[in-house]
């Protein structure tokens, strides 16, 4: 207790000498004998670290199975520890959270998660009992970066176990959530690589094994998805349930702890420029009121750290600017190490860095956070209920109504709105019905950002209005154009969500309200129906011919994936038709009696899978057509079910492989072999009939990959994987581009203007993309398009620029959105984005940017469907 209260006087409460004595014995002769007592009852109850792991905090790596046990040993002996499980992750291990606080803020911590609810407008009644703060400190989101477990469990064991005034006074007055380990399998894959490589003692040389990750390093999930770019979409499960547990409760702060590169130093608030415009004044000025407070504690104890630099508050699906855009304040907080500090290491600087000098910053840096949030607790509170006021009374945004017309493919719609309920975002059939002129995404020139076209707004469209409690959520997802005060930004510049769905929508700077008469109900909008006899009526009716299907989205190919699954024959057509007065796309594909009569219970299965899929069969009573080639035409193949292998291997793209790797197992539940690059020669790679190769270097299985595609197998290849078929001189990639850049006969050499070493980094800036948004023009006769139509848009991520070729199916046509450099911007456009070639018997697809973005990119699943399933 005496060392505790001394930490906590001298260096929590920095004061002059003799304050600290005077306080010191006021302390000792008037207080401690009763704190002596209590703090007896409650230390004995909580084991530290050395008494439950053996260790000190901060000298191990603790695998989470005991970090589970230990946060639940705490939630059984401590009255102010509140822990349960919120979800399981990927590889079944449990998500855990605490809530610590006074024990009576605990008993009443539903009031108070209701209250906030209330504060923020999205549920009605009356505030009662005590006004307080949420505070939610998340560590540990990236596997590696494994400091912040440490930190987080001093940080619960100090909460629970201390009961002086200061610990007594922030437990009575906040209500503290620690989200300890955000994402156990990273981290256990980290902890447990780490330890089987380390020795008796661990070696502080970096070249040694035990400082080299192997793929795919404990960063990512399981999945090997980014949880730090995930938080508003929501892709991967920790996220789901994470985002769904914080919407319960939506805290004031939130502080994202994190690790670097271990030459850094340490960095916190203030953040980074850009800021994000609609971020207000009162969560700038307490980004520097935290980081002032931290500040003084680094000074103190004379640890580096920086501020204002790398770490800007823009893209909005971090830790710190999903929270912040909910009216929260959002931080990250920066320890450099990573995942190959290890236990400890030499630093270039001719220092050391060890496990416990990481924990010991974050574990300060958690307790300084909560000091200000104390200090701070009446304002973060007012603040918070203005923020929402402001959104739902006077949005900050020139758009007040977004507008989905209802003309188009349902399941595209409906993807979205699910995305939108994640993130409480209200939406409805229109109050007002009206003719004006609005910001049209599908139809918007490039970069014309004044340009308006004409739209009627409709009883059946669907409207989601700025005048609502997450109305600065909802701008910053939607908005068209992102305002970018400094194009030096650390990630994506553009994500609006209708571009990322490819639908048909508009910005409207009139006010529209939701109809409070006309209840939308996302599960029957499909059908214009509400009883659901009537909807599985019309979602398949028996024939004793065939069916036939729209082929519009990404269902349709998860439809179509577990057809072939069950051996169900299935026909596409090249061509439109019309079929009993009715159009049919391209695309569209047949279920035919006759190519399936050997199949028993054939109609039953059919009738199952379209009510499971909720995919409409149209009935056929016959092969012809009014239009178009008749059902029994040669062009009317047969698909064969693809038999594919994703190649994975240490010069692969973790996140690019993860991304295609969750798509087939967790959307379109198809079978897929994960074969590994450097086995690829002894593996059986002709039993297959397509491989994808993600963003990588392919080079060394070149020989096996020709050969493959010669014999008639298909290669989809996506982002710098195209790379290495245009280094080989066998592919007419290669030709072309030697024909468009042949070599200078000129003696004398290019002479390049040189740039200043201080501005380095913005001549780069010059000539790269940070993420933004491009509108493909796409051959719509081509398989590769069908469902789609001659445009999409895409994330442009990379700076690979290369000819059209002769079987080009898309290029990229304008820049849409997002920042491009000005020197790399005219190159990029007329540029190849999609083509084909043939090699021998088989052919490769070539994505030179990859259509689905982190999983999240919606519009660019069915192009990727198609590369998979369709024949040409």
């Amino acid at each position: 207790m005496g060392l505790f209260s001394f930490y906590f006087i001298k260096k929590i409460y920095p004061t002059s000498k003799t304050n600290v004595r005077f306080l010191q014995l006021f302390f000792c002769f008037f207080t401690l004998p009763f704190f002596l007592f209590s703090q007896n009852n409650i230390e004995e109850k909580i084991p530290n670290a050395k008494t439950f792991f053996g260790y000190e905090f901060g000298e191990h790596f603790t695998p989470y199975h005991k970090v589970v046990d230990y946060i639940k040993n705490i939630d059984q002996n401590s009255a102010r520890v509140k822990a349960w499980e919120y979800g399981k992750t990927y590889e079944n291990r449990p998500l855990m959270v605490c809530a610590v606080s006074a024990p009576e803020n605990l008993e009443n911590l539903e009031e108070i998660r209701k209250n906030n609810l209330k504060r923020a407008g999205l549920l009605e009644g009356e505030i009662k009992g005590k006004n307080i703060p949420i505070i939610w400190l998340s560590y540990n989101i990236h596997g590696n970066e494994a400091s912040g477990t440490e930190a987080g469990l001093h940080t619960l064991y100090e909460l629970a176990s201390k009961n002086d005034p200061n610990t007594q006074n922030w437990l009575q007055n906040l209500v503290i959530m620690l989200d300890i380990c955000e994402n156990p399998d990273g981290r256990d894959r980290y902890v447990n690589n780490y330890y089987q490589r380390k020795g008796k003692n661990p070696n502080f040389h970096l070249q040694t094994w035990e400082h080299q990750e192997p793929f795919p390093s404990g960063r990512f999930n399981h999945y090997f998805f980014d949880l730090n770019r995930d938080w508003a979409w929501q892709t991967q499960i920790e996220s789901q349930k994470r985002v769904a547990l914080q919407q319960q409760y939506l805290p004031q702060i939130h502080a994202d702890f994190h690790e670097m590169g271990l030459e850094s130093s340490y960095f916190f608030a203030p953040a980074a420029r850009p800021f994000h415009e609609n971020i207000t004044f009162w969560q700038k000025e307490f980004q520097r009121i935290m980081g002032d407070n931290h500040t003084k504690y680094f000074n103190m104890n004379r640890w580096l750290f920086f501020t204002q630099d790398t770490y800007d508050l823009l893209y909005p699906s971090y830790g710190d600017t999903y929270p912040t855009f909910q009216g929260a304040i959002g931080f990250t907080y920066e320890q450099g190490g990573s995942g190959r500090a290890g236990l400890g290491t030499y630093r270039q600087k001719g220092d050391t860095l060890t496990l416990y000098d990481r924990y010991l910053h974050h574990f300060t840096v958690s307790i300084s956070t909560i000091e200000v949030a104390f200090a701070q607790k009446e304002r973060l509170l007012k603040e918070f209920e203005k923020y929402y006021k402001d959104s739902k009374e006077n949005p900050n945004a020139i758009y007040k109504t977004f507008l989905i017309k209802n003309d188009q493919n349902p399941q595209k719609i409906k993807a979205l709105l699910e995305l939108l309920d994640k993130q409480q975002i209200q939406y409805g059939y229109p109050n007002t019905l009206l003719k004006t002129k609005a910001f049209a995404y599908h139809l918007n020139k490039f970069q014309n950002k004044t340009q308006e076209h004409k739209v009627e707004v409709e009883e059946n469209d669907i409207i989601l209005p700025m005048y609502q409690s997450k109305s600065t959520l909802l701008k910053v997802l939607f908005e068209p154009y992102t305002f970018l005060e400094d194009s030096s930004t650390y990630d994506l510049t553009a994500w609006a969500l209708p571009f990322a769905y490819n639908l048909k929508a508009y910005a409207l700077k009139e006010k529209i309200t939701i109809n409070p008469n006309k209840i939308f109900s996302k599960e029957n909008f499909m059908q214009e129906k509400s009883e659901k006899d009537k909807i599985e009526k019309t979602l398949f009716q028996k024939s004793d011919f065939g069916y036939v299907a729209m082929w519009e989205d990404v269902k349709n190919a998860i439809f179509l994936g577990e057809l072939l699954q069950k051996g169900i024959k299935v026909r596409f057509t090249n061509e439109d038709f019309t079929l009993e007065k009715k159009n049919y796309k391209r695309g569209s594909f047949l279920i035919l009696y006759v190519d399936n009569k050997n199949l028993k219970d054939f109609t039953e299965i059919l009738q199952n899978m379209s009510k499971k899929h909720q995919i409409k069969l149209e009935s056929i009573k016959n092969g012809i057509v009014e239009s178009g080639k008749d059902f029994g035409s040669d062009e009317l193949n047969l698909l064969s079910a693809p038999q594919v292998a994703l190649v994975l291997g240490d010069d692969v793209s973790p996140t690019e492989f993860g991304t295609i790797w969750h798509f087939f197992d967790q959307e379109l539940d198809y079978p897929l072999d994960i074969l590994h690059a450097e086995r690829l020669g002894k593996s059986n790679l002709f039993s297959y009939n397509t491989v994808i190769l993600s963003a990588g270097n392919y080079q060394n299985q070149m020989p096996i990959l020709m050969d493959f595609v010669s014999q008639g197998g298909r290669i989809i290849a996506l982002d710098d994987a195209v790379e290495t078929f245009a280094k080989d001189n066998r592919t007419t990639l290669f030709k072309t581009i030697e024909q468009n850049n042949p070599k200078s006969k000129e003696k004398t050499p290019q002479i390049y203007e040189p740039t200043p070493y201080n501005k380095t980094a913005r001549f780069e800036l010059s000539q790269s993309t940070a993420g933004a948004i491009y509108r493909l023009n796409l051959d719509d006769t081509h398989p590769l398009s069908f469902g789609i139509g001659s445009q999409l848009d895409i994330i442009k991520q990379n700076k690979i620029i290369y000819p059209v070729l002769p079987a080009t199916v898309g290029r990229f046509e304008g820049h849409v959105a997002g920042f491009v450099g000005q020197k790399i911007k005219p190159r990029i456009e007329k540029s190849l984005a999609i083509a084909t070639e043939k090699i021998g018997k088989g052919q490769i697809v070539y994505f030179v940017d990859a259509p689905i973005f982190r999983g999240f990119w919606h519009a660019g699943k069915l192009l990727f469907a198609n590369a998979i399933f369709m024949n040409w």
